[in-house]
């Protein structure tokens, strides 16, 4: 499965990161290995791959829109 999110990046004062967790909904706990990604149209611009608690960054990000894919990792 694939979940799409919409986000904007602004322009701010610093380094510009993503951080958060992805968990499963019925528990909270963390979800299986996923990559996750923010795309400039079609092209991926930013990718991590979720930590083994759910939890990802990305980091030194540039302002703009992006669309944010969440891929799940086959085991």
């Amino acid at each position: 499965p694939t979940l799409d999110v919409e986000l904007m990046i602004e322009p701010a004062n610093g380094a510009r990161s993503l951080v958060g967790a992805l968990l499963t909904h019925a528990q909270g706990e963390a979800s299986t290995p996923a990559l996750v990604q923010l795309e400039e149209g079609a092209a991926v611009r930013f990718e991590t791959e979720t930590a083994s608690d759910g939890r990802f960054r990305l980091g030194n990000l540039v302002p703009g829109r992006y669309q944010m894919r969440i891929v799940q990792i086959d085991a």
